[in-house]
């Protein structure tokens, strides 16, 4: 999990994109489990209420990060999860 506002936690979803770029070239990791259902990403706002959804975030290129994210996992076969909490 990673915490700060919707601006500054944009960079998971670029590492997230590396890790699924790893697994489409079949990168020769040997403790790499490429056998994934399911990859999440899971958000902490620093803010005072958690947005109801997804949508609700603040931040137009996050939005299109976790989508193209997203649209990525599905085309290597791998449900997306999103989930989101607050810095307590």
């Amino acid at each position: 999990m990673k915490f700060g506002t919707a601006q500054k936690v944009g960079y998971v979803c670029d590492q997230a994109m590396a890790v699924l770029e790893i697994l489409r070239n079949n990168a020769n990791v040997r403790r790499l489990n490429k056998n994934w259902k399911v990859y999440c990403l899971w958000f902490g706002f620093d803010l005072v209420k958690l947005p109801a959804k997804l949508s609700d975030v603040n931040s137009i290129i996050l939005k299109q990060k976790i989508e193209a994210w997203a649209r990525r996992c599905r085309e290597l076969g791998i449900e997306p999860r999103v989930k989101l909490s607050l810095k307590s």
